[in-house]
């Protein structure tokens, strides 16, 4: 997945969690790091095959857990809940 569907995605968790009623700092959480997916210079693809998402500011474990799932096969677990 290229950064564009990756950011896509994000953005789609963000608005499922807010209409779950879910934690609101969680899901602005998502959308900020689909802003910043988005924008990256970098492919988030190779970032994560070469191990370098770290210190990415916006980009936590949990967020950066999603876009290794993404990036591997496509879909997270994320999005199913």
């Amino acid at each position: 997945m290229n950064n564009k569907e990756l950011a896509a995605v994000l953005k789609q968790i963000a608005v499922y969690q807010e209409l779950a009623g879910e934690n609101p700092f969680k899901s602005r959480a998502f959308e900020r790091a689909a802003r910043i997916v988005e924008q990256y210079p970098e492919s988030f693809a190779i970032l994560i095959a070469e191990d370098r998402m770290s210190g990415i500011q916006g980009i936590g474990k949990g967020i950066g857990d999603v876009l290794r799932e993404l990036v591997a096969s496509g879909k997270s677990k994320t999005t199913m809940s």
